[in-house]
């Protein structure tokens, strides 16, 4: 009788479009969805005002892959997000490179900022501001 030993095994396990993420430590952990395009609904750390976000981790086990696109989105529009760029916030992989090198802040819950990761970082393509 075969059997799988922990070593052969790799457990396939994704995330729901509502998962909410908690900002620690300026990141968040994501766990990449079937499909590679996540819908991340953030939250300030400890329900603060405004949070800053310096990275976008993958789970443990996992990995993003080039081409995932990431939709981030505040989930209080009194609960501001600013995405920083990779100069601001020195990180060195699963940063993001904004348009210009400059923080993109949400200011509503209708506010969406579009990613693409290109195997080191996340480029934000667009950022959506509409109230």
């Amino acid at each position: 009788e075969a059997s799988i030993s922990a070593v052969g095994y790799r457990q396939e396990a994704y995330g729901t479009y509502d998962d909410v993420y908690t900002i620690a430590s300026g990141a968040v952990e994501v766990l990449p969805t079937k499909s590679r395009v996540f819908y991340i609904n953030v939250d300030t750390e400890a329900a603060a005002a405004s949070d800053d976000l310096d990275r976008m981790l993958p789970y443990a086990n996992v990995a993003f892959k080039e081409g995932d696109a990431a939709y981030i989105k505040t989930v209080s529009g009194a609960r501001n997000i600013v995405v920083r760029d990779v100069a601001t916030s020195g990180a060195a992989s699963n940063g993001f490179q904004t348009p210009g090198g400059t923080d993109v802040t949400t200011t509503s819950v209708n506010n969406i900022i579009h990613c693409v990761y290109t195997g080191l970082h996340w480029t934000v393509a667009t950022a959506q501001t509409t109230t």
